[in-house]
């Protein structure tokens, strides 16, 4: 049965008027062949996936640096509920249509460890873990993500899909990503401390001669943006 949230965020996905966008499932390791360099050979499994999206969930800052402002995403009232996870999260992030400027984003999130999916509703309000009432940003709609893993365990992919809560359709949020949205933006995360421990793994480089001869397509999946394995 699904949660609260995934039922939330199905409903949202029907409604008339909301804007809908899913990207095609990515084969992560083809991502790794053509977009990365590793200090040894890596093959990522559907495991080791789950596992990052279970910790980008908390951190989101950590894997996505080019979208989220260093040191402003953290995390609380995590617990188990539903047969997963629920959390409770913010972080100051990029506006859709307006990328050099940011907005503080709050979100609520439910990961399904069975289905491996987390289902994320963007909420206009949270209460912090002190009690302090945290206001979202008000400069764009609201938003819900999904992230999903999908493929077999030796040949993982990322599944990604977003509804943006507007009144009617907006194609503006639907148009791909131009290759130099992020120019000028570090590279890489820094918030390693904040990952589960474990046995390390290669450190991903994006080979940036790669890059150079890829459109848009080619940009950094939800998961493998710029980041240490650990």
């Amino acid at each position: 049965m699904p949660s609260p949230f995934e039922t939330e965020f199905a409903h949202a996905w029907a409604a008339p008027g909301h804007t809908r966008y899913q990207l095609p499932d990515t084969d992560i390791n083809q991502v790794l062949q053509a977009r990365y360099t590793t200090g040894k050979p890596l093959i990522f499994t559907r495991g080791m996936l789950w596992d990052i999206e279970v910790r980008k969930a908390a951190h989101p800052g950590t894997y996505i640096p080019l979208v989220v402002r260093a040191g402003s995403d953290r995390s609380w009232n995590r617990h188990h509920g539903d047969g997963g996870e629920y959390l409770d999260r913010c972080s100051m992030q990029r506006r859709w249509l307006n990328p050099h400027h940011y907005e503080l984003i709050l979100e609520r999130a439910f990961l399904n460890h069975d289905e491996q999916k987390v289902t994320f509703l963007g909420v206009p309000e949270l209460t912090d873990a002190d009690g302090t009432p945290l206001p979202a940003g008000t400069g764009q709609p609201l938003f819900h993500v999904e992230h999903s893993v999908g493929g077999t365990e030796l040949q993982p992919t990322n599944r990604w899909r977003i509804v943006h809560l507007t009144d009617a359709a907006d194609d503006r949020l639907t148009e791909p990503r131009p290759a130099n949205r992020f120019a000028g933006q570090p590279e890489r995360a820094s918030a390693d401390s904040q990952a589960r421990p474990g046995p390390r793994l290669p450190t991903l480089r994006p080979d940036h001669r790669k890059t150079a001869q890829a459109g848009p397509e080619a940009l950094p999946t939800s998961s493998l943006s710029t980041m240490k394995v650990k």
